[in-house]
């Protein structure tokens, strides 16, 4: 009997020791071990002269001609099924990521780590599952123990699958890598507090033309934003008040920016809920 139990005590610990840890999120702070900093070098960028296509060189003065090498860059995060852990990303941002890019995650003291992305994946060529509608990009990963000690992941189930858009009183966050900062030094996202401004609508996505539903932020995105995550936190501070706002969860990612020759721009938003499906999709295979 007691062999029994102690068996069910270590099968126990092991689930434990295996699953990510979630996110319990009172603060933005409180996020920073779940997002990544996603970077690859495309190659040297060409041109046509001629009728010809030509790479392109820069020769500054007193030093040798260097290629123009063109790097991409995204924000992405994690979240975890069980067990299983997922890097998710907007699809535009994954099909620009080689498979030797780097993953920069949260170390320990706020000590950026980077790792190779195959490396997380566990393979050579990792493969990315894409929604058929929506600009997601999902990561089935395995990564080694050192980097799972150190980083939190969004859980599947603090994930907004409702078909609709956050209520537009409370106060949406996100948190990522705009313009490549805050992976130098110190690992410190970048955090931009807006308002829901619409409820659900059906628009062209900006890379492709695919029709998918959104809903808008009244506050532009920023390049480097695409595939943040976008956080209903369980509490904001509004000046020396601190206001409630109901249980954590992730109800969005970062699609881009709609503008307009006048100058008006809002952060387009893909909800929650085609980041459920995309997992799924994921889970399955």
């Amino acid at each position: 009997m007691v062999g029994r139990y102690s068996l069910w005590m270590m099968l126990i610990l092991i689930c434990l020791l295996s699953a990510p840890t979630e996110v319990l999120s009172q603060t933005a702070h409180d996020v920073f071990p779940a997002v990544v900093f996603l970077q690859g070098h495309q190659g040297v960028k060409k041109t046509t002269i001629n009728g010809e296509e030509v790479e392109v060189w820069i020769k500054k003065t007193k030093t040798n001609p260097e290629p123009l090498n063109l790097i991409t860059s995204g924000s992405g995060f994690f979240v975890s099924k069980g067990p299983n852990l997922y890097l998710v990303t907007a699809s535009h941002v994954s099909n620009g990521i080689p498979f030797d890019s780097k993953a920069t995650v949260y170390g320990a003291n706020g000590i950026p780590l980077t790792y190779n992305l195959s490396e997380l994946a566990g393979m050579q060529a990792p493969k990315w599952i894409l929604h058929n509608e929506a600009d997601i990009a999902v990561l089935p990963i395995s990564p080694p123990e050192n980097f799972r000690a150190a980083i939190r992941a969004v859980s599947y189930d603090q994930l907004a699958i409702e078909n609709s858009a956050p209520n537009l009183d409370i106060f949406l966050t996100t948190v990522g890598f705009p313009l490549e900062l805050g992976v130098k030094g110190k690992f410190s996202p970048i955090v931009k507090v807006a308002h829901p401004a619409s409820a659900l609508f059906r628009h062209s996505r900006f890379d492709n033309n695919t029709e998918a539903s959104f809903f808008i932020l009244d506050d532009p995105s920023v390049a480097g934003f695409s595939g943040a995550p976008v956080f209903k936190l369980s509490s904001v501070k509004i000046g020396v008040m601190s206001s409630g706002q109901g249980a954590f969860n992730c109800v969005g990612i970062v699609h881009g920016t709609f503008n307009d020759p006048t100058g008006g721009k809002f952060a387009a938003i893909l909800p929650a809920f085609y980041i459920a499906e995309t997992i799924d999709m994921a889970h399955t295979k």
